[in-house]
C-alpha cells in the first residue's frame, strides 16, 4: 500500500487524508507485531537467563522504603513490559496457580504502581510454579560482574583510545595542494558587512533571516489609519519610484551620427520624458503598490518626486542640458553587472583529523567573490570633442515618505539644500550620512565599469573616463558624491573589506569569538541592524539583553 503525504506549504502541517491514516496504521501495526514476535521467541528459546532491560519514563526508586514507583498509563499502543507482565499474571490465574482475590485497580486512565523488589524475588505472584523469582536490578553489573562479552559501543571507545597515539617522527607527510575557492555575495551586504561584522556573520553563516522579528500582531507602524488604508512603506515607495525612473526617464539620445565611443542602441536611442505620464503612474501602481495602500496619495508621492528629479541636475541632463560642459549621449536604466574580485591569501591551511593528530590537507591560496546585480542608472557624457565619460548613479529615496509634507524645520534633514545645489560636493550633515551609508555599494559599481572600459582599452577599442560615481536624493533631485581624496580613502576601505571577508569565509566563521557586539558607543549603528529592531532582539551592543523587547522601546525605534 502507497499513499502520499504532500505539504505543499514549509509554514504549516502536511495535508491529511483517509488513505494516509489508514496506511499509518497498518504499517504501526506491522512494527508491532513484528515487535511482539521478537518478544514471543525470545521468551520461547531462553534457555537459561532472560534479561529485559529497560524502565518506564518517571520511575523513581526509593532507597529508605526499598520500593520502586512507576507512572502508569493506557496508551493504544501498550509498552511490551506491561503486555508481557499481564499476560504471566492472567495465564497464572487462569491455570489456577493463584487463588488471592485480585485487587482491581481505579478505574482512570492513569496513576502510579509501587513495587517492592524484595518481594518480587520471593513471591512474585506470577506463575509461581513456572516463575518463582522475578529478580529487578539497577545496574547490569549485578547480573554480570565480569563480562566475557562486550558491547559494540565499548569496543568502539577502547578502539578510539587506543587511535590516540603519538604522531611518530618516522611518517612522511605529503606536501599539502593549493586550492582557490569562490563564493558568491550579494552587493547590498557589503555596506552592512562593513558597518558590522557580526551581522554579516549572522546572515551568512548562522543563518537568520534579515527580516526583524515580529511577534504575531500588528504593529502601530502598520495599523491602518482613519481612512482604512496601510500606509506606505519606504521599501514599497523606493520599488515604486525605482521602476517609474526606469520606464520613464527621458534620453536625449546622440545629437550626432555617431557616439563619441561605442555604445548600443539601447544606449542611444532617444526616448521621451513620461515620467509625469498619468498612464505609466497608473501602470507602476497597478505593478507593485499593496492593495491596502492608498493609491491617489502613492500617485501624488510619485508625481511630486518625479517633478523634483526632473527640476534637479539630472533631469536637466537627461532631458538634454549641458551642465559644466559636458551634456547626455546615452544612459542606461537598470544595468546589470557581473565582477568577479580575487583576494590573494596566505598562510590559511585546512587541515583534518588522523590517528596520528591534525594534518593538513590543502592550502587555500585565494578567495574569489562573485558579485552580480543591477546599478539604478549609467549615464554617459560627452564634451563633443574628446572629454567622454560614464558614471554610476544610485538612486535613494531617503525621506520620501515625506515628500508631500516636509518638515517646516529642515536643517539637518534630507531635505536641506546647500547654497548651490548643482555643486555634488557640498554636502549637507544628511547627504554626508547617506553617502557614508552606502559607500562600498557605490564602489563596486565604479570598479565594475572600470573594468570595463579597462577590457575595452585592451582590445583596442575607444574608452571612457570612468567618474566618480554619484547618489541622487529623490527627495531633492540632487545628485551628490564625494571629493578625489574621499574616494581614495574608500577604494582603500573597500579592499580591506574583501580582505576581511575572505579571511571570514576560509578561516573564522566556525568562531562566534571572532565576531563580538558593537560596544555600546555604537548604538545607532545597531538601530537599522535587523537583529536588533523588531519585538525579539537576536544581537544588540554589548551589555544590552537580547530577547523580547519593551514595547516603549520598539515605539522610540
Amino acid at each position: 500500500m502507497f499513499s502520499p503525504r504532500p505539504k505543499p506549504w514549509k509554514s504549516r502541517d502536511a495535508i491529511d487524508s483517509g488513505s494516509w491514516r489508514l496506511s499509518s496504521e497498518v504499517l504501526t501495526s506491522q512494527v508491532q507485531a513484528e515487535a511482539r514476535r521478537l518478544l514471543y521467541v525470545a521468551c520461547t528459546r531462553v534457555k537459561d537467563l532472560l534479561i529485559l532491560s529497560g524502565a518506564p519514563n518517571n520511575s523513581t526508586i526509593n532507597p529508605k522504603e526499598g520500593e520502586i514507583t512507576i507512572s502508569w498509563g493506557h496508551k493504544p499502543t501498550p509498552r511490551f513490559g506491561w503486555m508481557w507482565l499481564e499476560a504471566i499474571r492472567q495465564a497464572a490465574r487462569r491455570d489456577g496457580l493463584l487463588t488471592a482475590l485480585p485487587v482491581p485497580l481505579p478505574f482512570r486512565a492513569k496513576g502510579e504502581v509501587i513495587i517492592s523488589p524484595s518481594e518480587m524475588m520471593t513471591t512474585p505472584f506470577l506463575a509461581p510454579n513456572i516463575l518463582p523469582s522475578l529478580k529487578i536490578y539497577h545496574h547490569p553489573d549485578f547480573i554480570l560482574p565480569k563480562r566475557e562479552h562486550l558491547s559494540p559501543l565499548v569496543k568502539y571507545t577502547r578502539l578510539e583510545q587506543s587511535a590516540r597515539l603519538v604522531n611518530p617522527s618516522t611518517i612522511d607527510l605529503a606536501p599539502p595542494r593549493t586550492a582557490q575557492r569562490k563564493m558568491r555575495l550579494a552587493p547590498h551586504t557589503l555596506d552592512s558587512a562593513k558597518s558590522c561584522i557580526r551581522r554579516h556573520w549572522l546572515s551568512q553563516y548562522v543563518g537568520i533571516s534579515s527580516e526583524p522579528v515580529k511577534l504575531p500582531f500588528v504593529p502601530k507602524e502598520n495599523a491602518e489609519t482613519t481612512d482604512g488604508y496601510t500606509p506606505l512603506a519606504a521599501n514599497e515607495l523606493g520599488s515604486l519610484f525605482h521602476r517609474l525612473v526606469e520606464l520613464g526617464l527621458p534620453n536625449p539620445g546622440i545629437s550626432g551620427k555617431e557616439p563619441s565611443t561605442p555604445l548600443s542602441e539601447l544606449w542611444v536611442s532617444p526616448t521621451p520624458n513620461q515620467m509625469l505620464e498619468p498612464s505609466l503612474i497608473s501602470q507602476v501602481l497597478d505593478e507593485l503598490l499593496p492593495t491596502s495602500a492608498n493609491r491617489d496619495l502613492a500617485a501624488g508621492m510619485l508625481r511630486k518626486m518625479a517633478e523634483i528629479l526632473l527640476d534637479g541636475k539630472l533631469g536637466r541632463l537627461v532631458q538634454g542640458a549641458t551642465i559644466d560642459g559636458l551634456y547626455v549621449e546615452g544612459l542606461r536604466t537598470e544595468w546589470p553587472f557581473l565582477v568577479n574580485i580575487e583576494q590573494a591569501l596566505s598562510d590559511v591551511m585546512e587541515d583534518r583529523w588522523s590517528p596520528f593528530g591534525s594534518q593538513i590537507v590543502e592550502e587555500i591560496t585565494s578567495l574569489t567573490f562573485e558579485l552580480d546585480g543591477i546599478a539604478d542608472l549609467v549615464l554617459c557624457q560627452t564634451d563633443g570633442q574628446s572629454h567622454n565619460t560614464i558614471r554610476a548613479i544610485d538612486l535613494k529615496t531617503t525621506g520620501g515618505l515625506s515628500i508631500l509634507n516636509p518638515p517646516d524645520e529642515i536643517e539637518g534633514t534630507i531635505f536641506e539644500i546647500p547654497s548651490d545645489p548643482d555643486d555634488e560636493i557640498i554636502r549637507t550633515s544628511a547627504e554626508l550620512e547617506l553617502l557614508d551609508h552606502y559607500r562600498m555599494q557605490l564602489y563596486l559599481y565604479h570598479l565594475c565599469l572600470v573594468r570595463q572600459e579597462a577590457m575595452r582599452g585592451t582590445i583596442g577599442m575607444a574608452t571612457r573616463e570612468v567618474i566618480r560615481p554619484a547618489i541622487l536624493v529623490a527627495s531633492t533631485g540632487r545628485l551628490i558624491s564625494w571629493t578625489e581624496e574621499e574616494f581614495e580613502q574608500i577604494g582603500q576601505e573597500f579592499d580591506d573589506l574583501i580582505k576581511q571577508l575572505a579571511l571570514v569565509e576560509v578561516k573564522e566563521r566556525g568562531d562566534e569569538a571572532n565576531f563580538p557586539r558593537l560596544p555600546i558607543e555604537e548604538e545607532q549603528t545597531c538601530s537599522q541592524c535587523p537583529y536588533y529592531r523588531g519585538n525579539i532582539r537576536l544581537c544588540a551592543p554589548d551589555g544590552v539583553a537580547l530577547g523580547v523587547a519593551e514595547a516603549d522601546e520598539i515605539e522610540s525605534e
